[in-house]
């Protein structure tokens, strides 16, 4: 496909699947496309004012006859007058209920009024091009069209949702940032001003790298986490041990109304349906930072000890036990497939931060209202289990969210449609490895101009994944595999 990215005209073909069907759908996109619809319909003037706030209308296409007098047939015409379109331009289409040959016909017409014959995957092209979705996102449309059963068809609605193109734009805006930081400092080097010093150079690229290595993981399917584990964590006295005890079946746990009473972690395993889990109770943490900005993996994610683990407990201070505890818990979130977020259903205080730490979880996350008993009338967070060890309450449907969520971590992960996974599994060795290298040329004092160029390679090979940085080759390689009228 030689498109020579002529993004600028008008094209038209037939968007639906060729053989019987009860409705068929002629796509134009281009400057002229709604001219063109006027043209080939019955009274425009009368129409222009409803199409212009973007309706859907019914209109009457004509279709010239040779010899005899024209024939009409009704059709839902969709317009799109500004870029809120599929291909961000300006765009129709036309619904009817006629034959295929009708539909050809119609193009036709549309080509004898100025319309290009659209190329194949060219509507997608100029979608892409003109920033409406990603390369993944658009190798994602191939794969609705292509899937063979629900599963597929799943996978590639997911990815078009964003499931892999919102990680890698993180990932490539955290690198984009880091990068400033680095040439704004290379700007300014003779008048000795820092604008990142090297811990927060080192620590930033970590936390880029544990992100970009579990999400290569994940694509490529080694998982990082493990089935079988379930982590609870919260606030210091919300009822985690409590709750621990009811699911495991246990009284392992001490339960008190004193803060700071779940100090060495407690794991059981148990069975729910027809599989085993480990369930792992730690201890509460009282940090609104943690919660809120601290379910990154710890600045030490390359090995080793932090300062805090090398010192016995009793040489630590309480600040510095918290410290080694967050670190701890990190650690078990990070391996764990499901995350138990505990709140205090009687306490909204904390619903902020226990939503926070769900978001930045994910599929691995879940919400959990303890003491529901206790809430008075409190309607909890909707995307909350509400729960009581005291009388039972909501413990069934605990479970058996459980069991729905590990199945979803475990078995789907970020699966991807099989065109993004060929193209892209060389990208993201590439990426890793290049982030690898920057980050120990970053430890070892290396000068920012070296991290700087380090930066640029991961950069260059997490847009090939996106599409941000591209050749035409590509492009054609990616569109030309798609069906005319996509």
């Amino acid at each position: 496909m030689n498109h020579g990215m002529q993004i600028d005209d008008t094209i038209v073909a037939v968007a639906s699947a060729p053989g019987l069907g009860g409705r068929g759908i002629v796509r134009i996109s281009g400057p002229e496309s709604l001219a063109i619809i006027d043209q080939l319909t019955a009274n425009p003037g009368a129409q222009r004012s409803s199409r212009a706030r973007g309706r859907a209308m019914q209109v009457d296409v004509i279709l010239p006859v040779a010899g005899s007098e024209p024939v009409t047939c009704q059709a839902t015409m969709l317009g799109w007058p500004d870029q809120r379109s599929y291909t961000g331009q300006i765009s129709a289409e036309l619904h009817l209920n006629v034959p295929e040959p009708v539909l050809e016909y119609i193009v036709q017409r549309c080509h004898g009024l100025g319309a290009r014959l659209a190329r194949p995957g060219e509507f997608t092209l100029r979608g892409f091009l003109a920033g409406r979705m990603d390369l993944t996102q658009a190798e994602a449309v191939m794969g609705l069209i292509h899937a063979a059963d629900s599963h597929q068809f799943h996978t590639a609605l997911e990815q078009l949702a964003g499931g892999l193109a919102t990680p890698f734009a993180a990932i490539r805006e955290e690198l984009l940032l880091l990068l400033a930081d680095l040439e704004a400092g290379l700007d300014f080097v003779e008048e000795d001003i820092e604008f990142i010093s090297r811990e927060s150079l080192v620590e930033r690229l970590e936390i880029v790298q544990y992100r970009l290595s579990s999400l290569r993981d994940q694509v490529l399917g080694r998982s990082r986490t493990d089935s079988s584990e379930i982590v609870l964590v919260g606030f210091p006295n919300v009822g985690k041990s409590s709750l621990y005890n009811r699911l495991t079946e246990s009284e392992s746990a001490i339960v008190s109304s004193h803060h700071g009473t779940t100090r060495d972690w407690l794991t059981k395993t148990v069975q729910m349906g027809s599989q085993q889990f480990r369930i792992t109770d730690t201890a509460g943490i009282d940090s609104e930072e943690f919660w809120r900005s601290g379910l990154e993996p710890p600045v030490n994610a390359g090995g080793g000890q932090f300062p805090a683990e090398s010192a016995g407990i009793g040489e630590m201070s309480g600040s510095s036990i918290e410290q080694l505890s967050g670190r701890q818990t990190m650690r078990a979130m990070q391996r764990a497939a499901l995350v138990l977020v505990c709140v205090d259903a009687a306490s909204p205080a904390q619903w902020e931060s226990g939503l926070a730490a769900m978001n930045r979880l994910g599929r691995r996350g879940q919400l959990v209202a303890t003491r529901s008993d206790l809430a008075h009338g409190q309607d909890i967070p909707s995307q909350a289990v509400g729960t009581s060890a005291v009388t039972g309450a909501g413990l069934a449907e605990l479970r058996k969210v459980i069991l729905e969520k590990i199945s979803l971590a475990t078995h789907n992960g970020f699966e991807v449609v099989p065109a993004t996974l060929l193209r892209c599994t060389a990208a993201l060795q590439q990426a890793a490895g290049d982030l690898a290298e920057t980050l120990a040329a970053a430890r070892n004092g290396a000068g920012e101009e070296v991290v700087a160029a380090g930066i640029r390679l991961v950069l260059d090979a997490v847009g090939e994944i996106s599409g941000a940085v591209c050749n035409e080759d590509v492009l054609d390689r990616v569109f030309s595999r798609f069906c005319i009228g996509k």
